[in-house]
């Protein structure tokens, strides 16, 4: 499968909606993509969230999120936050009243055919709603 695009929606570092638009020029045939930038600038932010899109709130994630920690977060810590950690929701977002975060993913199979992955989180006030939504072509 080949990315086309990835869609961050106040996941991380970056507020508001930011597609990646990943698809191939017409007549190229390379697929590898670069991810660059200076420092503090979203790259792990990126990734992270997707790892997030394609295996939801990993322990790898929970233990990669502070490593003087003696043990790491549990989910809901990692999602809503805790003492020092912000969570998964931009920061800027939530102090503006904002609590959805989402990550999405448009691929293309070997066939041709896109697929549709998006994870989103619902957060609340001591609690969160998260959903899967894969669309893809019926074989």
């Amino acid at each position: 499968m080949i990315f086309q695009s990835i869609t961050l929606h106040n996941l991380f570092s970056y507020r508001g909606q930011v597609c990646f638009d990943l698809a191939r020029e017409s007549g190229a045939t390379g697929n590898i993509v670069v991810i660059l930038g200076r420092n503090g600038h979203g790259k792990t932010s990126f990734l992270n969230s997707v790892k997030l899109l394609f295996g939801g709130v990993t322990k790898e994630l929970r233990e990669a999120v502070l490593v003087q920690r003696d043990r790491p977060l549990q989910e809901k810590g990692f999602v809503l936050g805790d003492r020092d950690w912000w969570g998964i929701l931009n920061h800027q977002a939530r102090a503006a009243g904002e609590m959805q975060c989402a990550v999405s993913a448009v691929l293309v199979n070997d066939e041709g055919q896109e697929i549709q992955v998006s994870r989103c989180w619902d957060l609340g006030k001591g609690d969160y709603k998260s959903r899967l939504q894969i669309t893809a072509p019926r074989k």
